[in-house]
């Protein structure tokens, strides 16, 4: 099953994800939460390396270069590849892990995979 990634996205803005990792409480200027950076500086209680911006929910470190939405945040914090870490985020966070129905035959850039490897198979032979 394919996991909705813009609905674990959803359910856990950039403040919760922080949260759910455990994050030293962060400072508020301007609009923005600063502090050090879940990734490079998991240990440290001060610093003001990460910045993130609450209201689009993405973040920067301006010591390790990392950046993205606050499911980015959480595989590079964790290690985890991007469908395991969503789950792993749910699951930590309480939440039910969010599936796309998948309706019909398996596609691939619009066309269909089975036709596709039928027609294959045919033209080599």
């Amino acid at each position: 099953m394919r996991v909705d990634f813009a609905e674990v996205k959803r359910r856990f803005p950039i403040a919760r994800v922080l949260s759910v990792l455990g994050a030293p409480k962060m400072r508020t200027e301007g609009g923005r939460l600063r502090g050090p950076c879940p990734v490079c500086e998991p240990r440290a209680t001060n610093g003001r390396r990460f910045s993130a911006d609450a209201k689009r929910g993405g973040w920067k470190c301006f010591g390790c270069g990392g950046k993205g939405s606050a499911l980015d945040l959480f595989r590079l914090a964790t290690g985890l590849p991007l469908k395991e870490a969503a789950v792993e985020l749910c699951r930590r966070g309480g939440e039910p892990v969010p599936y796309l129905e998948t309706r019909g035959r398996p596609r691939w850039g619009g066309v269909d995979v089975d036709e596709a490897n039928q027609r294959f198979s045919e033209a080599r032979r």
